[in-house]
């Protein structure tokens, strides 16, 4: 019975053993069915096998450990939706619940249509006759027809126009055409009528037809109505045409152009002929160049600002040699006007007048840079200032000429001064 048990587990182990590593496993000992097995031979085969199982236990533990090592792989995509599943059967209908209070009384409806009209009822007995009614208006009769032509002067020709045209007192007003200027007033009763015609944004442009007389069914052509402005107008002063215009200047009374006081129309033109220099003291009479109407109808010289008239000859009398500080004010040979309407000496280029007399002001120590600047102390006067002039071999030091090379006071330039004991040779100080 126990060797039974032991081959069972054998053969448990050795199937364990051959799934976990068949090619490792060696098995000791070979049993014949039917015969009995020696207990060292199963030993051997069981221990055997245990050693296989417990190596294969390691590399499976060492497999294990492995895999737990191995990073997971990246998530696959997704699987397709599967199909919706059949809808459920519908729950049973819960109880209805209770009935809400009654909402408020709605609007009235629209009024239902008028029903069929009833039988017409028995005729009444006739009443009292009433009394007489007014008498009505006469009706329209004798009426005619008013009609006329519209124009006004542009340039120098009289024009078909447009205007307001009226009868005052009336309710007959319209508008001329504006390219024939006509108009027609119909169903005009007869009688004498007053017609106007207004210039449009103008009504102080007007003009009246009167009287007009209209007659039951004939047409009255009043003709032309003319409303240009022929009395103030100096464009038209007149009448309208060539000729009419007023001159410059000129304005337009009465319809007549006049120029104002003291005026006359030279050459189309209103201009004073006291003060017209191209019309002085008659049309046409022009003053000579540098000549201006004086006022008086007389060309005469009119200097400027600043100038004087000399004989006829407007002048700058503070520098006119020949009018100095006044007309006939000659200078003397020599002289100039100096600016200023005064005679002073007249010097050469680069000399200056000082008291009368022409000088360099660069080199004469009397007047040294400016007039009157004397230069004293034995100095001289040096392109225009006051300075010491030393010898050959001299040098200006502190306002005295001294020997740089031997000068112990101004040993090799001015203000070195050698110490005491030194002596001052060739410009450099030394020991004696």
């Amino acid at each position: 019975m126990r060797n039974r048990m032991l081959l069972a587990a054998l053969g448990a182990l050795m199937t364990f053993a051959s799934m976990a590593s068949a090619d490792t496993l060696t098995i000791p000992n070979t049993f014949v069915a039917g015969e009995p097995a020696k207990a060292d031979d199963v030993n051997a085969n069981f221990n055997a096998v245990t050693s296989a199982v417990n190596s294969s236990a390691q590399d499976i533990l060492s497999l294990q450990n492995s895999v737990k090592n191995i990073p997971a792989g990246p998530q696959g995509p997704a699987g397709a939706t599967g199909p919706m599943g059949p809808a459920g059967t519908a729950g049973a209908a819960g109880p209805a619940g209770v009935q809400g209070p009654a909402g408020p009384v709605g609007p009235v409806g629209a009024t239902g249509a008028t029903g069929p009209r009833g039988p017409q009822g028995a005729t009444g007995a006739t009443g009292a006759t009433g009394a007489t009614g007014a008498t009505g208006p006469a009706g329209v009769a004798n009426v005619g027809s008013v009609t006329a032509v519209v124009q006004m002067c542009v340039g120098n020709a009289v024009v078909p126009t447009s205007a307001l045209v009226y009868m005052p007192g009336h309710a007959f007003s319209g508008y001329s055409d504006p390219t024939t200027g006509s108009f027609t007033f119909d169903s005009v009763p007869s009688g004498s009528y007053s017609v106007i015609a207004q210039q449009l944004g103008n009504s102080s442009l007007s003009a009246a037809v009167s009287p007009v007389a209209v007659s039951s069914g004939s047409t009255s052509n009043i003709g032309t109505i003319d409303i240009s402005d022929y009395q103030s107008n100096p464009s038209n002063c007149g009448f309208c045409g060539p000729g009419a215009a007023c001159a410059k200047g000129a304005t337009c009374t009465s319809g007549a152009c006049a120029c104002a006081s003291g005026s006359s129309v030279c050459n189309g033109s209103c201009v004073s002929t006291n003060t017209d220099s191209n019309n002085c003291g008659a049309c046409g009479n022009a003053c000579a160049s540098g000549q201006t109407c004086n006022g008086s109808g007389i060309c005469a010289v009119v200097c400027s600002a600043g100038l004087t008239k000399c004989n006829g000859v407007c002048t700058l009398t503070d520098l006119d040699p020949n009018n100095c500080g006044g007309c006939g004010v000659v200078c003397s040979s020599g002289q100039t006007c100096n600016g200023s309407g005064q005679c002073v000496v007249s010097c050469d280029a680069g000399l200056t007048n000082c008291s009368g007399a022409c000088t360099s002001t660069r080199t004469d120590p009397n007047n040294c840079g400016t007039c009157g600047n004397v230069c004293s102390g034995g100095l001289t006067c040096s392109a225009g200032s006051c300075a010491l002039i030393c010898n050959p071999g001299l040098t200006a030091c502190n306002g005295a000429c001294t020997s740089t090379q031997t000068d112990p006071r101004n040993c090799g330039a001015c203000g070195v001064t050698c110490q005491t004991g030194q002596v001052c040779t060739g410009g450099t100080c030394s020991a004696l």
